[in-house]
């Protein structure tokens, strides 16, 4: 295990819903389904990550009874509270890792191309599960902060059996 910057996040294994939310909201350029993600520790200080506790395999969901969109700098984000991801956190800062924020809040980055004039006030919250894949830990020292906006994509909702019926 190096000592090297430390970003570990969880991938959102049910990003399509996420995107069907957002397209409701009034979002219809979002990231990919395959580029969300929760971050849980992002140290762009070195640390020894033999202080860390082994990365945690299991997929986990998360209820989420009120999350809300919000912007983040230029991002619009899905924040929600989660004390699981609160914890894993705090345990990494507690094992030395670096912050650059004053806390942590949960959120998935949903785009960062909201259209002008759009209200983050005037959007239903999202109440559902979120499904959260396996921590993955990297040692990548260009964390990209704002991928390029043409990596984001209008929503095309899939068929489902239903609309196919009719």
């Amino acid at each position: 295990m190096p000592i090297a910057p430390l970003y570990v996040h969880r991938a959102v294994e049910n990003g399509d819903d996420i995107r069907a939310y957002a397209a409701r909201c009034g979002l219809p350029f979002a990231r990919p389904s395959a580029e969300m993600h929760v971050t849980i520790a992002r140290s762009l200080a070195p640390v020894d990550w033999r202080d860390m506790q082994p990365p945690h395999a299991e997929t986990i969901v998360i209820l989420i009874k009120h999350g809300r969109l919000h912007r983040l700098g230029n991002a619009v984000v899905l924040a929600f509270t989660s004390p699981i991801l609160t914890n894993r956190w705090q345990s990494f800062r507690a094992a030395g890792a670096s912050w650059r924020w004053p806390t942590y809040q949960p959120h998935v980055t949903i785009t960062y191309r909201p259209l002008p004039g759009w209200n983050p006030a005037l959007t239903p919250s999202f109440s559902g599960c979120l499904v959260l894949g396996p921590e993955q830990w990297d040692a990548e020292t260009t964390f990209a902060l704002n991928p390029p906006a043409e990596t984001e994509t209008a929503f095309t909702p899939r068929m489902t059996l239903a609309s196919a019926a009719s």
